[in-house]
């Protein structure tokens, strides 16, 4: 009887190992396709882990009918351990783990949720607004630099920090202008202290951070407002120059 049981763990922990070890190719959101191994639930939580060690973290009805399919072949696998398996730790810098769950993007009916498919060396904070005529001015340069780097260098994001009066403007901002970079979710702006204390006292202000959160370009240089075109050509710099 013994021997019984020890080949039934045996056997149904190699089940849940296959999925876990499985690469399947997830559909997020309808459209963001991802190739990933399934790392375990926790909630309405799925933990998928990359190729490259990182770890993506979505909601479950985010996913396609057929990754929630999936997930189930994996629950039925070994149901018990679907509770218990802790996701992997995650190599997120302290910058990346404050930001990468309170990020959205413009939908059809107001704002979505972002999902990041990676972790960037870099984030440069975009700290404007509707209201800000030097704000629409410069905008449009940062989308044609994103528009240029991005599908070279993956390794960066730019991320949108409003200075709106409501959630209206912001969404109005970001369409009217095209914006492909996520943002800080409104309701989050004003919580969140450690982002804020990036600003400077005026805007357009583009703040580029590395991995661990320190700034290696600002608008603002000894006190002095030199404008957000310099960090902006700064990262190109670095994005080029990385090998």
């Amino acid at each position: 009887m013994k021997k019984a049981s020890q080949k039934l763990i045996i056997c149904t922990v190699l089940l849940w190992n296959a999925c876990l070890t499985r690469a399947h190719e997830w559909t997020i959101d309808g459209k963001t396709k991802l190739e990933a191994e399934f790392g375990g639930s926790m909630g309405d939580i799925v933990f998928l882990h990359k190729p490259d060690g990182s770890q993506v973290k979505c909601a479950l009805a985010s996913l396609s009918a057929e990754d929630r399919a999936f997930i189930k072949e994996c629950e039925r696998n070994n149901s018990s351990v679907v509770a218990t398996v802790a996701p992997a730790k995650k190599p997120y810098s302290p910058i990346v783990n404050l930001l990468w769950d309170k990020l959205v993007m413009p939908a059809e009916t107001g704002f979505a949720d972002y999902v990041p498919t990676g972790t960037p060396d870099y984030i440069a904070l975009y700290f404007s607004a509707g209201w800000c005529g030097p704000c629409h001015r410069f905008t449009p340069r940062l989308v044609d630099f994103y528009r240029q780097m991005k599908p070279r260098h993956d390794n960066f994001e730019i991320v949108f920090v409003s200075d709106d009066r409501n959630e209206r403007e912001m969404l109005g901002y970001m369409r009217e202008l095209s914006m492909p970079w996520p943002a800080l979710r409104f309701a989050e702006i004003k919580n969140l202290q450690d982002i804020r204390n990036y600003a400077g006292p005026g805007i357009p202000c583009l703040v580029v951070l590395d991995a661990r959160g320190q700034v290696v370009a600002d608008s603002y240089v000894n006190g002095q407002y030199v404008g957000p075109d310099r960090p902006m050509n700064y990262l190109g710099k670095l994005l080029e120059s990385a090998p």
